[in-house]
């Protein structure tokens, strides 16, 4: 790879790990509205027995977008759950290749979802179809963050394999044990992370 190609990949990257935790940001505020929704939502509900008619069904929609605009910043933080001490027993370029061979897995699956989730999303759109509520929500706004989030999921799973060859590499030149350690970036954010409420177990 020439250092040309390597610093036009490196700056995509960036990119895409500066969107990710933009988005990020917004999952774990999500998750903070959603709290607050919900809660007040059971004071009116059970102390002035008035409960809010649209609460349910909109932290319904919030819950959605929080968990599927998480998807990414978790894989940026690296805190999807693995099986650490298994793969720890492998060389690293078995380590590299097991790592390789689940983020293509990965990859395969969310661009399914992505195409499904687009082509429903369309549907939606087209038909103008609400929710069977007393508020009749439009729906569409709901779904596209399906094919979104998981566009988003996509691109970072990408950057992760890219780091992937990075310290493979690395490991490569030193011969140290390729062990997926949480870098400085993810360390900074780590009050995001308690935000999005994800447990951190460190990955591979």
């Amino acid at each position: 790879m020439t250092t040309r190609t390597r610093n036009i990949i490196e700056q995509g990257i960036r990119v895409i790990d500066k969107v990710t935790v933009f988005f990020g940001i917004i999952s774990g505020l999500l998750g903070l509205v959603l709290c607050v929704l919900v809660f007040i939502a059971v004071i009116f509900r059970y102390f002035f027995h008035s409960p809010i008619s649209w609460s349910d069904e909109f932290a319904a929609y919030i819950y959605i977008y929080h968990c599927i605009l998480a998807l990414a910043f978790a894989t940026y933080l690296e805190s999807h759950v693995s099986a650490e001490l298994l793969n720890n027993k492998f060389s690293p370029k078995v380590q590299f290749f097991i790592t390789t061979a689940g983020y293509i897995a990965m990859i395969i699956c969310i661009v399914i979802i992505i195409y499904f989730g687009g082509k429903t999303t369309l549907l939606y759109y087209l038909r103008e179809w609400r929710s069977a509520t007393e508020h009749e929500t439009l729906l569409w706004p709901v779904m596209i963050v399906i094919p979104f989030g998981f566009l988003l999921f996509l691109l970072q799973c990408l950057s992760r394999l890219y780091a992937a060859y990075i310290r493979a590499n690395a490991c490569k030149n030193s011969g140290l044990p390729m062990v997926m350690a949480l870098t400085n970036q993810s360390c900074k954010h780590h009050v995001l992370q308690i935000l999005c409420i994800h447990c951190r177990i460190q990955s591979f």
